[in-house]
């Protein structure tokens, strides 16, 4: 029987596939927006992101009170490329 040579290319592989079992996290966000941004985003680009309307919680007293809703952002500058 001749012997099988286990080379470092065929490590790799099998521990690629293993790797992308395994992951876990990257399944979990919310991707949609990736081809909005993708590979366009440079260092020192700013992007801006939308911050959630916040509504004011009263005791009701038998009337309801109308708010108004203000969505804001937030510009956020990429200074760091990982």
């Amino acid at each position: 029987m001749p012997n099988t040579i286990v080379t470092p290319t065929m490590i790799a592989r099998e521990s690629l596939m293993i790797l992308k079992g395994a992951l876990v996290a990257a399944g979990l966000f919310y991707r949609d927006h990736e081809l909005e941004f993708g590979d366009s985003l440079q260092k020192g680009d700013t992007i801006h992101i939308r911050k959630p309307a916040a509504f004011v919680a009263d005791e009701f007293s038998g009337t309801t009170n109308i708010q108004n809703i203000s969505e804001s952002k937030v510009p956020l500058t990429l200074d760091k490329h990982f």
